[in-house]
């Protein structure tokens, strides 16, 4: 972990974006929280980096496919990181990329394994070669990285959150296959694509005459339900954030501790005081845990939305079906 953290901070003071293809297992049946050492070196990256405005961590979603959810992946849902989906050129999900409201946005990516006729990505490989057959949300997301270089390049005053804002102004929805909502604030997202697929002329364009966004508050709130035996029902809990003085949405977190005798029939849907319902945990058929979970997951999905009213978190238990229903 220690090693992890120092490859997030390298040479700091010189680079701006780290491109990250790797993290835990995509196995659907893992929960992989993010280290403290790690997080603390996020936390030092976005307050030093880049002369205080902040290094760009850009990470790939994951390859699980349906049977896995980056929510579980504590390197992906951290908003200190853009998190990338893969979409094929026939603008399709391709067969690897994970559902998950904490997906920022996507980028081209290949997906031969599908029936689709999909090119994979081609690159350069060791010794001066050729790769012809990349793709994954690895591939994704050094295209991602790449489109954030030229956005940089037009304006290197930009921070580490103007860019998170740019991506979820700019990013394209036409043409790409999946359902999208909108959510209170106007903004089309989905959980495959986030704000849809990155566009660097749009960004690029958008970075010149960018206004800095205001420095950032948090809102907190706790509150605990106390429920047993929930089997193919409900919980239902209520937040009000309307003290709370913030005027737009970026990053909503949820600090959940939960317990099932499958944790994979577990979901959880989040609605803002807006109207906007998502999902932020889907059930996972291959998550065969019982053990007690305290997780935090977070979602991009409300960007924009004003966060003051009524929070509704609902947790769902699938276990009557064992697992077989899919959220998606």
């Amino acid at each position: 972990m220690a090693d992890e953290a120092a490859a997030l901070n390298y040479k700091l003071s010189d680079i701006d974006i780290y491109s990250n293809s790797w993290g835990p297992s995509d196995n659907g049946q893992s929960v992989a929280p993010l280290p403290s050492v790690v997080n603390a070196a996020f936390k030092e990256g976005v307050e030093k980096g880049r002369g205080g405005k902040g290094a760009i961590y850009v990470w790939a979603s994951g390859n699980g496919g349906y049977l896995d959810d980056c929510q579980a992946d504590g390197y992906a849902n951290s908003i200190y990181t853009i998190a990338i989906a893969a979409v094929s050129k026939s603008g399709n999900v391709t067969s690897y990329s994970e559902y998950c409201t904490a997906v920022m946005a996507a980028a081209y990516s290949g997906d031969s394994r599908s029936n689709q006729n999909n090119q994979d990505i081609t690159t350069t490989g060791p010794s001066n070669t050729c790769v012809n057959n990349f793709d994954g949300t690895s591939a994704a997301c050094p295209l991602a990285a790449g489109i954030i270089a030229l956005t940089l390049q037009a304006n290197n005053a930009l921070t580490w959150r103007d860019i998170q804002h740019m991506i979820a102004k700019t990013s394209v929805t036409d043409g790409l296959n999946d359902k999208f909502i909108t959510n209170g604030s106007g903004k089309n997202v989905s959980s495959y694509f986030g704000f849809g697929l990155m566009n660097a002329e749009n960004m690029v364009d958008a970075a010149v005459s960018w206004k800095t966004v205001p420095p950032a508050i948090s809102c907190y709130k706790s509150t605990t339900v106390w429920k047993a035996n929930i089997i193919g029902s409900t919980i239902t809990d209520r937040v009000n954030l309307s003290p709370c003085k913030v005027l737009y949405t970026e990053h909503v977190t949820i600090k959940v501790t939960f317990q099932s005798t499958y944790r994979g029939d577990t979901i959880i849907f989040l609605k803002s005081p807006n109207g906007t319902e998502v999902v932020v945990l889907s059930n996972r058929n291959n998550d065969d845990d019982a053990k007690k979970l305290t997780w935090s997951f977070m979602t991009v999905h409300f960007w924009g939305e004003s966060a003051a009213g009524n929070w509704t978190m609902t947790l769902f238990d699938l276990t009557e079906s064992n697992g077989k229903n899919s959220v998606p």
